[in-house]
Formats: C-alpha cells, structure tokens, sequence
C-alpha cells in the first residue's frame, strides 16, 4: 500500500471496521495529506462529524458522514492563537451546557490548554479567563459519566487526604 521512499515516509491515519473487536477489516486509508497527521479526535454534534488532528498545526474539519471524504475546513490552525505548538487535542461537550471544550496539549511546555466554543460550525474558539486543570495532564479521553457513577469512583478511589471533590453532572 505505501512504499518505503523517503518523499512518501509519514504518518498517515487509517481505519478498519470490526463488529465484534475480534475480526477487523483490512486497514483502510483515512487522512493522507501529503504530509504527517497523528491525534485525530472526533466528535458527532448537529447530525456531523466535527474531527480535529495535528497535522502542520492542530485543525478543526467538519463532514456529513464519519468516512466523508468531502471535508469542510473549519480552522487550519487552532492553536496559533493560544500557544506556541500544540497537539493531541481532546474535544468533549459541557454536561452542563450547550458548550464544546478542545484541550490540546502544548507539548514540551504549559501541557493541556483548554479552549471553548457554543459553535461548532464556526471553527472559532477562546480560551476561559479563568480555569484550573491538574498538573500537566497527557494525552487522553474525557467522557461523561452519571452521578451515580461519579458516587461509584468516589466510594472505589475516593478523594486524597484533604481534597474536596464536587461532583460536575447531577444527571442520573
């Protein structure tokens, strides 16, 4: 599938298909943009796929369907604005609101930097005035959780000696 020239040597995404995370498909070419992309995240809000990756800088494309080939360009450059290089972004919707949080990690510096958007479709985002995110957190997911899961974790890991812990999403 990729020779092993040095003009063609970066990272591509692919993807293969399962039902039963036993038997996958043969990997299938995602994103080849002639140049490296690592990171992709991706997010379905208002019946779209919205995907983020690090390819020259962190970008933001929107499609109609999760293979869509046709890609609308929603920001080349996210985090030029906000930091010096980034990557490994995270996209998550507020459990409170109707607000999307991107973290990317401006690596080898501050790490993790949250941005906020209400507009998915703008390709346009800010960063809070005022947040507070653990200590250099890493690559990773966020997802939701009950707060009956949220009690679970509680009762199973429980806070550190001395820390107060408020729960985020009173939904059950």
């Amino acid at each position: 599938m990729l020779d092993s020239s040095d003009k063609n040597r970066y990272h591509r995404m692919l993807y293969c298909k399962t039902k039963d995370f036993v038997e996958f498909s043969e990997p299938r070419l995602f994103i080849d943009y002639g140049y490296s992309v690592i990171d992709v995240t991706m997010l379905r809000a208002n019946h779209k796929f919205y995907r983020f990756a690090k390819g020259k800088h962190v970008f933001q494309e929107s499609s109609d369907s999760l293979l869509a080939t046709n890609v609308t360009t929603l920001n080349p450059n996210i985090e030029e604005a906000f930091m010096v290089r980034g990557e490994g972004p995270i996209i998550f919707k507020s459990n409170k609101e109707e607000k999307w949080y991107l973290y990317i990690d401006e690596y080898g510096l501050r790490g993790y930097l949250p941005l906020e958007t209400t507009n998915l479709d703008s390709g346009e985002w800010s960063m809070p005035e005022h947040y507070s995110l653990p200590f250099k957190p890493r690559h990773g997911s966020i997802i939701p959780i009950t707060a009956a899961e949220y009690e679970r974790l509680l009762r199973e890991y429980g806070p550190k000696e001395g820390e107060i812990v408020s729960p985020v999403n009173q939904s059950k």
